[in-house]
């Protein structure tokens, strides 16, 4: 799968999920960028990583 579509099935399962969130989409982090922030009560960040996606960012971006 690629980033559009894996971000197309996350964006509407987080909508389904709650009525009270605010999706955001490439917010800066510190030094990272989050591809889908979540906000309701809380933040939640995913980083999605594809097909084409290697893993070398993966520890920098999960600590930021």
């Amino acid at each position: 799968m690629n980033d559009k579509d894996i971000r197309k099935i996350l964006i509407n399962y987080l909508l389904a999920e709650r009525q009270d969130i605010r999706i955001y989409q490439e917010k800066s982090i510190g030094s990272s960028i989050c591809d889908v922030m979540a906000v309701s009560s809380h933040l939640t960040g995913y980083e999605i990583k594809s097909d084409n996606d290697d893993y070398s960012r993966l520890d920098r971006q999960a600590s930021a």
